[in-house]
């Protein structure tokens, strides 16, 4: 049995099945060994006798198709792989083992979900950047760490979860061409969009 351990969003869950999986760089930062404070968990099974989510599957190309099933609603998943997909040497080699888990359905259950934005990190305060994609979110944060030391957790996908009555940002192992995957938090003080009223004015915050 194979057992994996990962920390995203202070969610701490677990992967484990017969066969062994290959760990994509972008999922590394999130890697925790604490085996005893897991809240989520993935079962990786050829069949489940379990009803698959909404009944969608998370993948699907002209070979291969990948549910997921619950077992126990924000607590335990089937992740039914195919069986020709098993049988390889390592699982999800060469791919981001993120892709596949539809892990925005725990991520409710913890009172979060996932903002298509550039998150950084100026001084202690989170700033979110969103935009449709090639419109400048890259680019704004690249500045923000450029001219006021600002610090990049994510550069595509920032996890917003509310905790203790405040709303964190939470970097992610998805950052698009960006590269940036920090498993790093701030709270969340300004979210900038395009086409709001004041996007294109001078963003005040004050530093705690």
């Amino acid at each position: 049995m194979y057992r994996y351990f990962f920390e995203i969003a202070s969610i701490p869950f677990e992967i484990k099945g017969q066969t062994e999986i290959s760990i994509h760089s972008s999922m590394q930062p999130f890697i925790v060994e604490n085996e005893e404070m897991v809240d989520v968990k993935y079962n990786v099974v050829c069949e489940s006798n379990m009803k698959v989510i909404k009944e969608k599957s998370i993948y699907a190309d002209e070979v291969y198709k990948i549910d997921l099933c619950q077992i126990e609603e924000g607590k335990e998943y089937d992740l039914c792989i195919p069986e020709k997909m098993l049988l390889n040497k390592k699982l999800f080699e060469g791919s981001n083992i993120w892709n596949f888990l539809a892990f925005e359905f725990p991520l409710l259950e913890k009172q979060a979900f996932i903002l298509h934005s550039s998150f950084v990190s100026w001084k202690g305060n989170g700033i979110l950047f969103t935009a449709p994609s090639g419109t400048g979110k890259s680019t704004q944060a690249d500045l923000w760490e450029k001219y006021e030391a600002a610090d990049i957790y994510n550069g595509d996908r920032t996890i917003v979860r509310k905790m203790n009555g405040e709303y964190y940002g939470f970097g992610s192992p998805y950052a698009g061409t960006s590269g940036i995957y920090r498993n790093e938090s701030a709270p969340i003080k300004a979210i900038v969009a395009e086409g709001t009223p004041d996007s294109n004015s001078t963003l005040q915050i004050e530093a705690k």
